[in-house]
């Protein structure tokens, strides 16, 4: 019996201290910050239409179809600090693309109040803190921000990114933004000699903003070896005729290509021929008459061409519409059509690295128009300026945006937009072995209405 009443007395002496322990452990648990897990999204439906000289053959209406989800978690120690991680799944559909990716994964330590937070993985380049505007922004918004150390101090907010140190680039991107009132002010830098100032005010509901920003590093220029025909052969009545000087002429000029994806040829890789036809009207017995058509070269347009039939050199011109004046002609493609020697081969494409310089400028304003109603224009430019051996070329593209929003309650928004890019792009034409910058222009207006949609 006493053994029984000690062992009795024991055990319930040792439930007592565990009871007690459980408590404390339980107490302490109870204080710590609880640990948090959110699931978040957001959906897109709409309609796009794109018109681009560029690409005259594309579908111009698109449907568009987007959904992202987002997971997060978070939790703080008993030291107060805040740790998390987070990541996105994303679905998109857009003229036939289907894009499923993972992305935005990160992984994150940081104070409590905000002054510091170290990232690793989803990160935007620090120096987009500064702002940004369409084009504007184009060479500011690049480089690896794998980590990333980023907070707020006495009202600056503040963002330094960099690449991870086990990969060869060591690209790193900073931003700071400061704002007092109705007044706000970002600058930011990075490691291509890239600088960008953005200022905005929020007056009675009027938000405008301007941007600047400049950046310099190496490009890669796409080029083409300017064409040269596997055969070359006049037709019978290609050649004047001495004994009848109304002969009209023309001279057919025979490529041996491989149809590119999009051709109704494409296939196997098989080649096949393309011809350029070249027209006179009637000649004389010791001159050919006036230059009548070319057919068979798809970049003509409404540009005018000139032929210099004894090297057989066809050069697309762009006379600025003003008639006879040469001071503002631009030079839009050049063929050399003629074979050497009687040996063709085919035209090569090239890319080529230059050193270039770039400017952008942005401004934008939205005006609210009611409950929940809000209008916005904006207006972006960037200007590449590049140089090389083969001398120095230069190229601007521009953006106008119109953009109108109505917040229908319950996280569901109507957009409606309209963005009209003109566009230059540089290309290096190589002929006789001569290289020299060209400037090919494009013209895009895109049109786009959908509903969006946050949970």
């Amino acid at each position: 019996m006493k053994r029984f009443i000690t062992i009795t007395s024991a055990l319930a002496l040792f439930g007592s201290v565990s009871y007690a322990m459980e408590e404390d452990k339980m107490d302490e648990m109870m204080e710590a910050p609880a640990l948090s897990v959110t699931l978040g999204g957001s959906a897109k439906i709409g309609i796009k239409n794109v018109d681009d000289d560029s690409k005259p053959d594309a579908d111009s209406i698109h449907l568009v179809r987007e959904y992202k989800v987002t997971f997060g978690s978070s939790g703080t120690t008993n030291g107060g600090l805040v740790f998390g991680a987070g990541m996105s799944i994303i679905d998109e559909h857009e003229g036939g693309d289907d894009v499923k990716a993972v992305g935005g994964s990160h992984v994150y330590v940081g104070g409590s109040d905000g002054s510091w937070k170290l990232q690793f993985g989803g990160n935007d380049p620090g120096a987009l803190l500064a702002g940004g505007i369409g084009l504007a922004d184009d060479r500011i918004d690049r480089g690896d921000a794998d980590v990333s150390l980023s907070g707020s101090v006495q009202g600056v907010e503040y963002r330094l990114t960099m690449a991870d140190p086990q990969k060869s680039s060591d690209d790193w991107s900073v931003g700071a933004k400061f704002s007092a009132g109705q007044i706000g002010v970002g600058v930011g830098m990075d490691s291509e000699d890239g600088l960008a100032i953005g200022v905005s005010t929020d007056v009675s509901g009027l938000s405008t903003t301007i941007y600047y920003a400049k950046s310099e590093g190496d490009d890669s220029i796409g080029g083409m070896t300017a064409a040269i025909p596997a055969t070359y052969t006049p037709a019978d009545t290609g050649l004047v005729d001495a004994n009848d000087a109304a002969q009209a002429s023309s001279l057919t000029y025979t490529y041996q290509v491989t149809p590119a994806q999009g051709d109704s040829d494409y296939g196997d890789g098989t080649e096949v021929d393309r011809t350029v036809v070249v027209s006179y009207a009637a000649g004389t017995t010791t001159e050919r008459g006036a230059l009548q058509s070319i057919t068979g070269i798809e970049t003509l347009g409404d540009n005018v061409p000139v032929f210099d039939e004894t090297n057989g050199i066809l050069t697309i011109i762009d006379n600025g519409g003003t008639g006879d004046d040469p001071s503002d002609d631009t030079t839009v493609a050049v063929y050399k059509l003629k074979a050497d020697a009687g040996t063709g081969i085919a035209a090569a494409e090239t890319t080529t690295v230059v050193a270039g310089k770039w400017t952008g400028l942005g401004a934008k304003v939205a005006i609210p128009a009611g409950e929940g109603t809000t209008f916005s224009v904006g207006y972006s430019r960037m200007k590449k300026e590049v140089t090389h051996d083969i001398g120095t070329g230069s190229a601007t593209s521009s953006r106008i945006e119109l953009d109108f929003s109505y917040d229908l309650g319950g996280g569901a928004t109507f957009n409606a937009g309209i963005d009209k890019d003109d566009g230059e792009s540089l290309m290096i034409m190589t002929m006789d072995g001569k290289s020299s910058f060209m400037t090919k222009s494009s013209d895009k207006t895109t049109l786009e209405a959908n509903l969006s949609f946050s949970f």
